[in-house]
Protein backbone atom coordinates (compact mmCIF):
# COMPACT_ATOMS: atom_id res chain seq x y z
CA UNK A 1 0.00 0.00 0.00
CA UNK A 2 1.39 3.34 -1.01
CA UNK A 3 4.56 1.79 -2.42
CA UNK A 4 5.72 1.33 -5.95
CA UNK A 5 5.73 -2.07 -7.66
CA UNK A 6 9.20 -3.36 -8.39
CA UNK A 7 10.49 -6.56 -9.97
CA UNK A 8 13.68 -7.88 -8.43
CA UNK A 9 15.59 -10.39 -10.56
CA UNK A 10 17.98 -11.25 -7.71
CA UNK A 11 16.43 -14.04 -5.67
CA UNK A 12 19.24 -14.53 -3.13
CA UNK A 13 19.01 -12.64 0.16
CA UNK A 14 20.29 -9.15 -0.44
CA UNK A 15 19.85 -5.52 0.54
CA UNK A 16 19.11 -2.49 -1.59
CA UNK A 17 21.06 0.72 -2.04
CA UNK A 18 18.79 3.44 -3.48
CA UNK A 19 20.29 6.57 -4.99
CA UNK A 20 18.41 9.59 -3.66
CA UNK A 21 19.31 11.62 -6.75
CA UNK A 22 18.46 9.34 -9.69
CA UNK A 23 16.38 6.68 -7.89
CA UNK A 24 18.41 3.75 -9.21
CA UNK A 25 18.53 0.70 -6.96
CA UNK A 26 21.71 -1.33 -6.56
CA UNK A 27 21.92 -4.76 -4.92
CA UNK A 28 24.18 -5.50 -1.97
CA UNK A 29 24.69 -9.12 -0.85
CA UNK A 30 23.16 -9.84 2.57
CA UNK A 31 26.46 -11.24 3.81
CA UNK A 32 27.84 -7.69 3.57
CA UNK A 33 26.30 -7.23 7.02
CA UNK A 34 28.38 -10.00 8.58
CA UNK A 35 28.69 -9.40 12.29
CA UNK A 36 25.42 -7.43 12.48
CA UNK A 37 22.80 -10.04 13.48
CA UNK A 38 20.26 -7.33 14.31
CA UNK A 39 19.68 -7.04 10.56
CA UNK A 40 19.09 -10.79 10.18
CA UNK A 41 15.36 -11.60 10.30
CA UNK A 42 16.23 -15.09 11.59
CA UNK A 43 17.40 -13.40 14.81
CA UNK A 44 13.88 -12.23 15.73
CA UNK A 45 12.60 -13.85 18.91
CA UNK A 46 9.54 -15.95 17.98
CA UNK A 47 7.79 -14.75 21.15
CA UNK A 48 8.19 -11.10 20.09
CA UNK A 49 6.46 -11.76 16.78
CA UNK A 50 3.82 -14.05 18.32
CA UNK A 51 2.65 -11.36 20.76
CA UNK A 52 1.92 -9.10 17.80
CA UNK A 53 -0.09 -11.82 16.04
CA UNK A 54 1.82 -11.10 12.84
CA UNK A 55 2.90 -13.68 10.27
CA UNK A 56 6.19 -12.51 8.81
CA UNK A 57 6.57 -13.47 5.16
CA UNK A 58 9.53 -11.34 4.16
CA UNK A 59 12.11 -8.80 5.18
CA UNK A 60 13.37 -5.66 3.44
CA UNK A 61 16.16 -3.27 4.31
CA UNK A 62 17.08 -0.38 2.07
CA UNK A 63 19.93 2.07 2.40
CA UNK A 64 19.86 5.44 0.66
CA UNK A 65 22.68 7.58 -0.58
CA UNK A 66 24.24 8.78 -3.82
CA UNK A 67 25.41 6.33 -6.50
CA UNK A 68 28.87 6.61 -8.11
CA UNK A 69 27.46 7.97 -11.37
CA UNK A 70 25.54 10.79 -9.66
CA UNK A 71 28.56 11.60 -7.48
CA UNK A 72 30.71 11.74 -10.60
CA UNK A 73 28.19 13.97 -12.38
CA UNK A 74 27.96 16.35 -9.42
CA UNK A 75 31.75 16.77 -9.28
CA UNK A 76 31.79 17.59 -13.02
CA UNK A 77 29.20 20.34 -12.43
CA UNK A 78 31.31 22.04 -9.75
Amino acid sequence: TGGEARFDAVLDQHLHLRCRQCGDIHDLPADSLAGHPAFDPRQLKPSAVKTQGFLIEGFALEYSGVCPECRHNSTKEN
